[in-house]
Formats: C-alpha cells, structure tokens, sequence
C-alpha cells in the first residue's frame, strides 16, 4: 500500500550510471537529475519544450489580490479589551472648539508627516528590491517548487462555463483576454523565475477564448489585440517575446465559421519581412512574430482535418481524456495521425481520484470551498457524466487496487495511464502547503519534489494486466 504521507524515496534509488555527451543530447537534463529518468526532451515546436507534466493554474483568490501580496507579516492588532484588560470606553463627544481637539489636530498632522517621510523612505528602500518581495509569498513559492520539480509548462486554466461568475461572460469585450489575471500571475513568475534560473525555463500555454456571450463570436480584427493583451500580460509591454502557444477554444465549429479567426492567428505566427536590397533579394524582418505556435482545444475530428487542410499549423490538442472518460478518442487518434502533441484534462477527475473520496459521500455544493478539488461543482459534474457517485466509487476502488500493487499513489496510476497512451497529463496546482496533494503526497521534505518518480521513467511500471483492468473502468 502507498504511503501517501511520505514523498517517494529518490534517494533509494540506484545511482546513475555515466552518460557519454552523445546520451546526454538525447534526455532531459532536469529529468534525470532529479529521477534518474532517460526520458528524452520533448518539444511543441522549436524553442518550445513541453514537460511531461503539465500545470493547469487555477488561481486560489483575486489575481489583484495575489500580486498586491507581500512577504512581510503584519499582525494583528490586539482587541482594546484584550489589550488593556478594561471595557471599551464610550467615544468622546466632539467639540472642534475644544482645545483638547486642537492639540489632538496638531499631533494628528505631525503624525501624518511623519508617516508621508516613512512611505518615501520605505518606496526608495523598496524599490532597490523590486521584485523580491514577490519571490517569498506562499504562491510565488509554490510555482517555484513544481518547476524546479521538472514541471515547468504551465497551461493558463481556471472556472469555465457554466462555474464562471457572470461578470466574465457578460461584462467583457472580445479585445480582451478571458484568462487576464491568470495570465498576469503566470508572466510575473515566469519574469522570477527566469532572472533567477536563467531564460527560456518556464513555458506558459495561453488561451483565446471569444466572449459568445456579448459579442457572438470573436471576429478576426479582433485577434492582434487579444494576443498584444496577452503578450503584455505575459511578458510585459516593453517585451517583444512571441507567446509559446494560443489555444484556440471555439463554442460552435459547426454553425460559426472559424477559419477567418484561425488564419488571423496564423499570420501572428510569421515574422513580416521586407526587401532591403532588390538586387540580391536580401529580406529583413519588419515586425517578428507575436505567436510560436497554434492550439486546438476540444476540437471535433472533423475540424481539426478541415484546420490542417487549410495549411493552419496545428501542434496541440487539448482535451479530456482519461481513464473515465475516453469519448474524445476520435480527435486523440486524428491527432496521432498527423503528429499533434494532446494535452489531456481531468485525469484526476477534478481531483476525485484520491484517498481521501475513497468511501465516502459526495462532497457538497453548499458547503465550503475544498481545497483538495479543482472546484466542488466541476468535480461532481465529471463524477455525474461518468455515471453517478456509486459508479465513481467502483472507479476509485479499481484505481486503488492497481496502485496497492505497485505502491504508488491513485494519482500516480491515473497519470500513469494518461502517459503510456502517449499523451501529456495536465494537474491542477493545488496551493502553498497542499502544493503536492495532487500527486498523493501530503508533505516532503526538501529538496525531493513531492511527486513519485514513476511518472518520469520511460518504461512504465502498468503492466499488461493492469492496463486490461484500467481499460474496463472507462466510458
């Protein structure tokens, strides 16, 4: 049985042997220094590598609220009663005539000077540390911690139809970015992260979401605006750094049409050239590209054909596809044809594949949010569409056997699977010191990453029988 209160013991495992220069070129370095795993480097497209674990950012409060976030502690202060032992005193009466009021003003403006000469000093003082205060609050710490674990892709995610607030779908417009804070959370790490571990570490999977809401569907004048929203988001807006990967998310491929959108975006693939010299033909670039690489996510077969048909370079595919849930197979395997890395949702089920919902009743709607869970409704609509909370349960206890077997955690089985079918898993973060729940493990200790090496090796522990089990439990 797994031990899912402790991290797995890497130190256990037999030391690497040597590698030669040749080996190294053909394996991840992170990878094997951190698991002994020869798993090799996988790329989206040149410059872009993709880690064998992704990160879906749902944010745990205001994204406002997250960067205004400081690493100095502010306590609280103290109850009068608890302060002084005495009741509370009525609040005198005023009288602006009374000298008492006036000697009160006085040492009021002396203070608030005071305190305007303490700000000035305390910005100059900041300002020497711009953005170190950033880099020990809880969230930031938490990012750091699965990226130097190895996962350094991070897929921009968060509430969606219909779990969003109403403002998000009504109250926007379509030359804005539905994923805005998320995005502004993601880029202030990656900037950290990157001045600290060196540039090009963090890969950030962005989003263009039209608001069908408001404005129908996204139109394509509209698309150099959304992706410079983005990439101001993302990198700052003195940055000229194209965008790693837009994911194109579409409500309705068979009643809107949208091929003007996808060919607006691929045009902020290309650099813009112009001659500069007729007579040899010579080229120099205008304007670089906004955009490496183009998403699909959830995308019917037939529409993902009709966009590589139309010459649209199409890298990715996201979408659900899980031990429970197999029903987009058909789009899993046009993507296989045609060399389309698939990003795989809800493996996890929104965080029901755990222990901890093993033998229980359903979690509720109406009580407080759960920590351990994307999101309560989302969560029980996923148990809903795989057959009701009975039939989850079955789920959970056959996941439950195959990890016993191998002593690995449900969550590990469960990614496990969504790896040996060739796809890449994505986890939601789960925050601050629940940073490793989504993997199992509840607490570790430092520097072993909370997360099972297992998931790293190129040979997978499931074996034939393990799989033809797994394989009877999905839809």
């Amino acid at each position: 049985m797994a031990d899912t209160d402790m991290p797995p013991d890497q130190d256990a495992e037999a030391q690497a042997e040597e590698l030669n220069e040749e080996e190294k070129k053909n394996i991840d370095p992170t990878l094997y220094d951190l698991y002994n795993s020869r798993r090799p480097p996988v790329y989206l497209c040149e410059g872009v590598p993709l880690s064998a674990i992704i990160n879906a950012t749902w944010l745990p409060s205001d994204s406002k609220a997250m960067l205004a976030e400081s690493w100095i502690p502010v306590p609280p202060e103290p109850e009068y009663e608890q302060a002084t032992g005495e009741p509370k005193p009525p609040p005198p009466s005023f009288d602006p005539k009374d000298q008492e009021y006036n000697e009160l003003r006085t040492e009021v403006e002396n203070a608030n000077n005071e305190m305007g000469e303490a700000e000035a000093a305390y910005a100059e003082l900041r300002g020497s540390f711009a953005e170190d205060p950033l880099s020990l609050v809880p969230w930031m710490q938490t990012l750091f911690a699965l990226a130097d674990a190895g996962m350094t892709t991070f897929d921009v995610s968060g509430r969606f139809f219909p779990f969003t607030n109403l403002r998000s779908l009504f109250c926007s417009d379509n030359s804005t970015s539905y994923y805005d804070g998320t995005e502004a959370v993601l880029g202030m790490f990656k900037r950290r992260y990157e001045k600290e571990r060196g540039p090009n570490k963090i890969q950030i999977l962005t989003k263009l979401v039209p608001n069908h809401f408001q404005d129908g569907y996204i139109c394509q004048e509209f698309v150099p605006a959304v992706i410079e929203r983005m990439r101001g988001n993302v990198f700052g807006y003195e940055s000229t750094d194209p965008l790693d990967l837009v994911q194109l998310y579409w409500w309705d491929v068979k009643d809107h049409d949208v091929f003007p959108t996808l060919k607006a975006l691929q045009a902020l693939t290309e650099d813009k050239l112009e001659v500069v010299d007729p007579s040899t033909g010579e080229l120099a670039i205008t304007e670089p590209k906004k955009v490496r690489a183009i998403g699909l996510v959830d995308f019917p077969p037939r529409a993902i054909l009709s966009a590589i048909q139309a010459g649209v370079p199409v890298v990715s595919l996201q979408c659900p596809f899980s031990i429970a849930d197999r029903s987009h197979m058909a789009s899993l395997e046009m993507a296989r044809e045609y060399n389309i890395k698939v990003l795989a949702r809800d493996g996890l089920m929104g965080g029901l594949v755990s222990e901890k919902y093993l033998g229980v009743a359903a979690p509720s709607t109406s009580g407080p949010e759960d920590p351990d869970l994307d999101e309560v409704a989302h969560a029980l609509e996923l148990a809903n569409n795989y057959g009701g909370w009975e039939k989850t349960q079955e789920l959970l206890r056959g996941i439950k056997a195959v990890a016993d077997k191998h002593g690995v955690t449900m969550q590990t089985v469960a990614l496990r699977w969504q790896i040996d079918q060739g796809l890449f898993p994505i986890a939601t973060i789960r925050w601050s010191d629940k940073c490793w729940n989504q993997f199992g493990f509840y607490y570790h200790y430092k520097p072993r990453p909370g997360v099972d090496a297992q998931l790293f090796q190129v040979e997978s522990f499931l074996d034939e029988a393990d799989m033809q089990k797994l394989s009877v439990l999905g839809l």
